[in-house]
């Protein structure tokens, strides 16, 4: 069996972290007879920036609810003025600002949903 990967790129990008804004990536993979391609677009860069950070801000936003559990809401850190609490809104609007992000570039439409996010929303506040 034939297996080879072999990756071509192109970059025509002002930003380096953590990918180029505008940059294509063509992977060729052969396997056995038939050689498929891979267009990595720059809205799919895009897309698994977000991820990334949509990964990054959720874990902070559970590190800010932790200090409010075990510190309090009103309690803050000696090097830093802001309350617990108002770090763990400050990182709900990182956490939600890449959320419509990724909504705004067609990754999701939370819109038709609404309808399960009501009734979720309701079963939590009534249980």
């Amino acid at each position: 069996m034939n297996s080879t990967l072999n990756w071509t790129t192109k970059e025509n990008s002002s930003t380096n972290w953590p990918y180029p804004v505008n940059y294509t990536t063509t992977a060729t993979l052969e396997f056995a007879a038939e050689p498929l391609e891979f267009i990595t677009t720059d809205n799919y860069l895009l897309r698994q920036r977000l991820l990334d950070k949509l990964q990054e801000e959720s874990a902070e936003v559970i590190q800010a609810v932790s200090k409010c559990r075990r510190f309090g809401d009103n309690n803050s850190h000696p090097d830093r003025k802001t309350t617990n609490h108002d770090e763990l809104v400050n990182e709900l609007e990182d956490w939600l600002a890449i959320v419509k992000a990724l909504e705004h570039i067609g990754y999701f439409d939370l819109a038709k949903h609404e309808q399960h996010i009501q009734a979720k929303t309701t079963a939590l506040i009534s249980s």
